[in-house]
């Protein structure tokens, strides 16, 4: 996790144990441990998304945002 450098961002939190706990609690069997921290990291991102539109972004950088996610989606549909 800290190659992403989350931690850098002063406007998101980043709670790495509570993101963490729903998967561990869930998915226990140790064959499962990839999935506990696909799991787990997809939690931080999302977090950081939510708080990147809640407090951290322009109006502008929302909008690409948000253009990047519809672009993401469109070219990985079924």
């Amino acid at each position: 996790m800290k190659e992403m450098r989350l931690e850098e961002l002063q406007f998101a939190r980043v709670m790495p144990l509570v993101c963490y706990l729903p998967p561990a609690s869930t998915m226990f069997r140790s064959e499962l441990s990839e999935a506990r921290d696909a799991y787990a990291i997809k939690n931080i991102l999302v977090t950081v998304v939510d708080d990147f539109f809640d407090i951290g972004a322009s109006k502008e950088e929302m909008e690409n945002l948000v253009a990047l996610i519809e672009k993401y989606r469109n070219s990985h549909a079924p």
